[in-house]
């Protein structure tokens, strides 16, 4: 196409969305419904046995939990029934268990709905006005109409069945948010965040920041109930692994079945998980999961994730983690509070298998560096001692261990972009004993993450991490600090023990804003210390870095650090790629 031609399409869109916004605006001065037949709105109520529905106009909604349908005075009249929440119901009787779920209609609560009459015209009939102030549809919320936005700011988290129009605004589509019709922006920005999607055009001479690169989530297909996605990694102990994961599940209340198998060409096995999960009980969140595997495992998710990982050891011959075959199975009962608060107990009996590292793996640059050993930092023998293949004689026994589990989520990504907002976990793990096994040992961990957000400009981050075991603690189970993600001013696991304690503060002001990341400048506090002496907490021992880093929105981020004593001198470059996490 050429110039000309583009410049028509461009000109054509200006003022299609034009047209929309001046129509909607004259129907909404004039105070009349756009709709042919009016919609007809009500609540419905649940408790424990029976939904109920509280119609405005003539409508009839009642039934049991595993037996409810929808009998309007007419149902060919309506196109579809939606749900606060973005669910959408099509025409026809419709279970509970297709219901249950975003939200939830089990247990105590209301839910708004609202049928779409087949008459109605392209554009809702109600309008939320917004004058010099903020307009929010927060996530899990559904506004069925159209926004009108003056001298403010509009920010859509949930779903908006009509239009946004922002004149002198801006407009920030949240992640997982959906606009169903157009979004006109005049005077102000358009930023449009992770998977957040806009169904209709887009009208935004200002500038529209699109969604940012998320890589572990770009392969992922999905069609009725069945979803099937690759897993590919690269590590020192498996080198290049690659596979399939495939999931299928019906509904909310049938068993949901997970099966994954992958091949590692440098350690030459096969590996594979399959995983059942059941929904137990329909009044409330309860659920059972059982799973076997063989495979090759870490305990360092949660410091560096697997894609990031991946990327360093490609590129610059760098694993951050350390492995463990693991060879057995798993059953857990997980109890959701209100999609925040995670009760989980769970039974673990699993094979250890020592997994030797392969150092001279293939990696773009640096050539010359080889990969580090497994647990090069562990209280374990020289690998290249005898003393060694006894130590991996002993190792390579079964664990038998309950493990209990509690948690408090944060608020849905889109909803805590502006304030406090936090998450809790706490695990306690007991093997041995009565439970039988080779290993005999109790550990628990202990770990909280605040943050406080402005919105567009300052950030503060708190992360606070405790964990202790006692007697027969393999070398996996043992705490690491140093390095990318714990204390960053010192090599990477550079202290171990059966203690740990970790502080961890940022402060981030992002000081360029363009339409694909942000700009921001980090400054960061380390503290902490690991070690198996008995007098832990000790303040002279603990070991602090301070640091400042230069982030790219969520993608990329560029860390200095330095410790403030003098086992290690050294400055300390870290680059993490918090997209691939």
């Amino acid at each position: 196409m050429g110039h000309e031609g583009r410049a028509m399409s461009t000109t054509r869109r200006a003022l299609r969305c034009f047209g929309i916004a001046t129509a909607l605006l004259l129907a909404a001065a004039a105070g009349r419904a756009t709709a042919q037949t009016p919609s007809t709105y009500g609540k419905l109520s649940a408790d424990s046995r029976t939904l109920t529905w509280e119609p405005e106009d003539g409508a009839t909604l009642t039934g049991r939990h595993d037996d409810l349908g929808l009998f309007p005075a007419d149902l060919a009249a309506f196109r579809d029934v939606f749900v606060s929440g973005g669910l959408v119901l099509r025409r026809g009787t419709v279970a509970t268990s297709d219901i249950a779920v975003r939200p939830p209609l089990v247990g105590r609560g209301t839910v708004e709905i609202m049928f779409a009459p087949l008459a109605a015209t392209d554009y809702p009939e109600e309008v939320l006005w917004a004058a010099g102030t903020q307009a929010v549809v927060a996530a899990g919320d559904f506004w069925p109409g159209t926004i009108v936005a003056f001298d403010g700011e509009v920010v859509v988290a949930g779903e908006v069945a009509g239009h946004v129009i922002a004149i002198g605004a801006d407009v920030t589509i949240r992640e997982a948010a959906s606009v169903r019709g157009t979004v006109i922006v005049i005077g102000g920005i358009l930023r449009q965040r992770g998977d957040g999607k806009i169904y209709g055009d887009i009208f935004a001479p200002g500038g529209h920041r699109r969604p940012r690169l998320t890589i572990s989530r770009a392969w992922e297909f999905e069609e009725e109930g069945f979803a099937w996605r690759p897993q590919v990694s690269y590590d020192r102990v498996d080198g290049f692994r690659g596979g399939l994961e495939f999931r299928l599940r019906g509904s909310a209340f049938q068993p949901q079945v997970r099966v994954a198998v992958a091949y590692a060409f440098a350690s030459e096995t096969w590996q594979y998980r399959l995983e059942v999960r059941q929904r137990l009980v329909r009044d409330f969140d309860l659920e059972a999961a059982a799973r076997i595997y063989r495979m090759t495992d870490t305990d360092d998710s949660s410091w560096v994730g697997r894609d990031e990982n991946t990327v360093f050891g490609l590129v610059a011959g760098s694993d951050y983690r350390d492995y463990f075959g693991a060879d057995g199975g798993e059953l857990a009962v997980t109890y959701k509070y209100r999609e925040r608060g995670v009760v989980s107990l769970g039974y673990r009996n699993v094979d250890y298998r020592w997994l030797s590292a392969s150092p001279n793996l293939w990696h773009l640059f640096r050539r010359d560096h080889d990969f580090r050993d497994n647990f090069s930092t562990a209280p374990i023998p020289d690998q290249d001692s005898t003393a060694f293949a006894d130590y991996i004689s002993d190792f390579e026994q079964r664990t038998s261990a309950v493990i209990l589990t509690f948690g408090v989520e944060p608020l849905e990504t889109a909803r805590h972009a502006v304030g406090f907002n936090g998450t809790l976990r706490a695990v306690y793990e007991i093997a041995g004993g009565r439970l039988g096994g080779d290993y005999d040992y109790d550990r628990v961990m202990l770990e909280a993450r605040g943050w406080w957000d402005t919105g567009e400009w300052h950030r503060l981050s708190l992360r606070l991490f405790y964990g202790a075991g006692r007697r027969d603690l393999p070398p996996n189970k043992l705490f690491y600090l140093g390095g990318a993600g714990s204390l960053r001013g010192y090599r990477q696991k550079a202290f171990v023990g059966d203690e740990a304690f970790l502080g961890t503060v940022e402060y981030r002001f992002n000081y360029w804003a363009n339409d694909l990341l942000d700009g921001g400048v980090i400054l960061f506090l380390d503290v902490g210390r690991a070690t198996t002496h008995p007098k832990f907490w000790q303040p002279r021992k603990f070991k602090t870095n301070v640091g400042i880093g230069l982030g790219l929105g969520d993608a990329v981020r560029l860390d200095v650090a330095k410790g403030l004593d003098y086992s290690d001198r050294d400055i300390k470059v870290t680059v993490r790629l918090t997209m691939a996490r």
